[in-house]
């Protein structure tokens, strides 16, 4: 013995339209946090950024200081000796202010 089964509600009467202060409530909470979520996203971007930009800066002031003690050693093979190299080391800024 089967139990008759009732046909489902009209459509009408099960979809219920949400009053435009809800859809405005619900709009404004999604803006809320999507600004919030590009807003960290910018954050860590900037942040990451910073951090590239300081080791990118630490990379050439050690690419700096090996070529620096590479044109020591250079000088030093050719025969120049450690006067002559701070002579010329305090001859070098005169050129590049005089191009300027």
């Amino acid at each position: 013995m089967s139990s008759p089964v009732s046909p489902p509600p009209p459509a009408s009467t099960t979809t219920r339209s949400l009053p435009p202060a809800r859809w405005l409530r619900i709009g404004l909470l999604l803006f809320a946090a999507l600004t919030l979520a590009l807003g960290l996203q910018a954050l860590l971007l900037v942040h990451k950024e910073g951090e590239l930009l300081s080791a990118l800066t630490a990379s050439r002031i050690g690419i700096a200081a090996d070529e620096v003690n590479a044109t020591f050693r250079r000088g030093a093979t050719n025969g120049l000796t450690l006067a002559e190299s701070r002579g010329i080391g305090r001859m070098l800024p005169r050129p590049t202010s005089a191009c300027a």
